[in-house]
């Protein structure tokens, strides 16, 4: 009788223990790849996006590290205009992503993006920049 009370309370205790850091990694499987930009509202004005534009991309990897780079046209030449790594987190609990990364110019930054929708295909999210300007970007994952 007790080698079977033994049993059934590891197994009971093997079944019921959690770990909050394979939460933490399953929240954000949903998240790992690439996601390329499709769409930008600014202050809710559709902005009209170019070849070059949709080239931006946000790398999501399994680290909880991130890479984005920013492609705009200047002179008629597609060029990189923001390439940022760091960390992220994303958290199903508030639904928000929140990016750490270093700035050439500006130093440690973080940004909080509220997300909207994410699925398989499909991340959007709203950030408020500075304070005063709002965006709203769809990405499709790749």
């Amino acid at each position: 009788m007790n080698r079977l009370f033994v049993v059934i309370s590891f197994f009971i205790f093997c079944c019921c223990s959690t770990n909050d850091n394979d939460s933490d990694v399953n929240e954000n499987n949903i998240l790992i790849g690439a996601w390329y930009l499709v769409s930008w509202e600014f202050d809710g004005q559709s902005q009209n996006l170019d070849s070059c534009d949709l080239m931006s991309y946000i790398m999501f990897n399994s680290n909880s590290s991130f890479s984005r780079i920013w492609y705009e046209t200047v002179s008629g030449d597609c060029v990189i205009d923001t390439n940022d790594t760091g960390s992220f987190v994303y958290s199903l609990e508030n639904n928000s992503i929140t990016l750490e990364f270093e700035d050439v110019d500006n130093g440690a930054q973080t940004e909080l993006f509220n997300v909207l929708e994410l699925t398989n295909f499909s991340l959007q999210f709203s950030w408020v920049e500075e304070g005063f300007y709002s965006h709203t970007f769809e990405f499709i994952k790749n």
